[in-house]
């Protein structure tokens, strides 16, 4: 949805991107270990417990890839975001 927004200014996706981070920070940060995210999640957001926290793509790549280009990009328009 950033991707989306810096690319249209469509303001629905600025929006989306707001909503979706609302339920990722409620639903899957992992409240007792804040560093990690659950696996997935219901769209209810309850946690599917029989998943590990930490997997080989999970956690040393997507998270750390997700995390790094959000901040990237929130330093080039941090006004935006």
């Amino acid at each position: 949805f950033i991707n989306a927004y810096m690319k249209t200014g469509d303001v629905k996706y600025k929006h989306a991107a707001r909503e979706t981070w609302k339920f990722i920070r409620d639903h899957i940060i992992v409240k007792t270990r804040p560093a990690e995210w659950y696996n997935e999640v219901s769209r209810d957001g309850v946690p599917d417990m029989s998943l590990p926290l930490v997997a080989e793509w999970k956690c040393p790549y997507h998270n750390i890839r997700m995390c790094m280009e959000i901040l990237r990009r929130n330093e080039r328009f941090p006004e935006e975001i």
